[in-house]
C-alpha cells in the first residue's frame, strides 16, 4: 500500500467559504470528489471543496482551466484511494489509466487528506512541469516517501525534463532542437514560480524565504533524492521531442520509453 498525506497549511474548517461539500453519508453537495471538482466553474475564481471524513475509492482528475483546493476535513479521516496497477496481466499500459490523483488545474492546492494507490507495488511520481514550486512539491513528496520506506521512483517527461539538465553544457544539434534549448531553463536553479514569478523577482523572493525557514533548495532536494536511493527515469520520446541528449542529464539518470511497468503512480506534477 502506498499513501500519502497532505497537512500543509492549518485552515479551520468552518472559516472556510467553501464551494461543494463532498460527504459519503449523502450530507454534502455530492458523495464523490470527481462530482464535485466537475461542477466547479472554470475561470479566475477559486474553488473550494470541502472533503468530509470518509474513504473515497475513486480516481480524480482536476483538468487545466480550474483553480481548486481540495481540504480534508482530517489527513487521517479523509482518504482518496484506487487500486490500478500496470504489473503483469494488467489491462492498463499508461501511467494516467492508475494515477489516482492528477491535478492539471492551476495554483492547486491540497489540505488535510490521505491519497494512496492501494494495489501495492512500487511508487511513481510522474513530473511533468518545470515550475519551480512544482518541483519542489515532487521532490519533498519523493524525499519524505522514501523515508518512510517506500519504493520510489520519479519519471521525468517534457517539461519536467529541464530539472535534471545540467547548466551550460553544449552538445551537437539540429537548428530546432537547439532553438528549444535556448527557450528552455537549464537545470533546477534556472527554474521560475507557476504564478508571482514577476519577471523572476518571485523566484529570488521564494528562494530568500526558503533560506531564511532552513528549507532545502530544489538541488539540494534533489541529491537527497539520489542518496537516498530513489530512481531518477527520464522519457527517451520526451528528450527527442525536446531535443534534449542524454549528456545534458545530471549523473544517475536512466533514460526509458516509459516508467517501470510493474510500478503504480500516485501523482501527476
Amino acid at each position: 500500500m502506498v499513501a500519502f498525506v497532505f497537512c500543509w497549511t492549518n485552515l479551520a474548517a468552518q472559516e472556510q467559504p467553501f464551494t461543494y461539500v463532498v460527504a459519503t453519508d449523502n450530507s454534502g453537495d455530492f458523495t464523490t470528489v470527481q462530482a464535485a471538482v466537475d461542477a466547479c466553474k472554470e475561470g479566475e475564481q477559486r474553488s473550494i471543496i470541502f472533503i468530509k471524513n470518509g474513504t473515497y475509492k475513486e480516481m480524480v482528475n482536476v483538468p487545466k482551466g480550474k483553480i481548486i483546493s481540495l481540504i480534508g476535513e482530517s489527513a487521517e479521516g479523509v482518504l482518496i484511494t484506487f487500486d490500478r496497477d500496470r504489473g503483469a496481466g494488467s489491462d492498463f499500459t499508461d501511467f494516467r489509466d492508475i494515477t489516482t490523483c492528477q491535478f492539471y488545474g492551476e495554483d492547486m492546492y491540497v489540505e488535510g487528506l490521505t491519497i494512496e494507490n492501494s494495489s501495492g507495488n512500487g511508487q511513481t511520481i510522474v513530473v511533468f512541469s518545470n515550475d519551480l514550486d512544482k518541483a519542489l512539491a515532487a521532490l519533498i513528496i519523493a524525499n519524505e516517501a522514501k523515508a518512510a520506506g517506500k519504493d520510489v521512483t520519479l519519471f521525468f517527461t517534457f517539461w519536467g525534463l529541464n530539472i535534471l539538465r545540467k547548466p551550460q553544457i553544449r552538445v551537437k544539434k539540429g537548428i530546432i532542437d537547439k532553438m528549444f534549448g535556448l527557450m528552455m531553463p537549464e537545470g533546477a536553479e534556472k527554474l521560475t514560480l507557476s504564478k508571482m514569478n514577476m519577471l523572476g523577482a518571485g523566484s529570488l523572493m521564494m528562494k530568500w524565504v526558503m533560506k531564511q525557514k532552513n528549507v532545502s533548495t530544489l538541488n539540494e532536494l534533489l541529491t537527497q533524492a539520489r542518496e537516498a536511493g530513489i530512481k531518477f527515469i527520464a522519457c527517451n520520446m520526451s528528450m527527442d521531442v525536446m531535443g534534449i541528449k542524454p549528456e545534458e542529464l545530471i549523473d544517475g539518470v536512466e533514460i526509458y520509453i516509459e516508467e517501470s511497468s510493474y510500478s503504480n503512480s500516485n501523482l501527476f506534477i
